[in-house]
């Protein structure tokens, strides 16, 4: 089976891709936080939804009318799971899946490698790096798992195929109402190492789009 993955990335904007999207003879899967990505460019087909485990974070599942389809929950860490399942308890209707045990030893790694590059990187070019990965990762991990995949298409996923934020880190730290919102800080050189490391494991391979 094969998978498509649409980041919050600006590559599509404008491309008119959506038909394509939407034609997509495999399944098609989302994050949350992307009401400014419009039909003509982004599509409207979704089998599955990725959010993050925190219960602000995945109250946007309601706000932002996702329909009732399997909900995958990126649980990068212990912290605040309590509240998420006291949400999922309270919204049984809904399908909501928490996939610890897809990411855990990824988050591991890519805490690994964080550690790598501060002890190569002198103190004042080390910048800010969170330990976990972006939620768009944690929805290819995901999927790749879930869904037995054996191809995968990741348009928008801009930082993550370039391994940089050069490009795009302007966009990236904007939100949809394009008010200043707060320093992306995912190391995305990291990112694309667990992205061809994950994908030579389970033997996925990476389709242009």
């Amino acid at each position: 089976m094969k998978a498509i993955v649409i980041g919050h990335g600006p590559s599509l904007k404008n491309a008119g891709l959506g038909n394509k999207i939407d034609n997509f003879d495999g399944y098609v899967i989302r994050l949350t936080n992307r009401k400014w990505q419009t039909p003509e460019d982004y599509g409207t087909k979704i089998d599955y939804v990725c959010a993050a485990h925190e219960v602000k974070r995945l109250s946007i599942c309601f706000t932002e009318s996702i329909p009732n389809i399997e909900t995958w929950i990126y649980a990068h860490k212990s912290k605040g799971l309590s509240d998420t399942k006291k949400l999922i308890k309270e919204h049984p209707e809904r399908k909501f899946v928490i996939c610890r045990k897809e990411t855990t030893p990824w988050v591991q790694r890519s805490k690994d490698l964080l550690q790598e590059y501060r002890e190569k990187t002198p103190v004042d070019e080390r910048g800010r790096f969170i330990k976990h990965f972006s939620q768009g990762l944690g929805a290819i991990i995901i999927a790749i798992q879930r869904l037995n995949l054996i191809e995968i298409l990741l348009p928008g996923c801009d930082n993550l195929l370039k391994g940089t934020t050069n490009g795009f880190f302007s966009y990236a730290c904007l939100d949809i109402s394009n008010k200043p919102r707060c320093i992306l800080e995912h190391h995305y050189g990291n990112e694309r190492i667990i992205l061809d490391e994950a994908l030579a494991k389970y033997k996925v391979k990476l389709v242009d789009f």
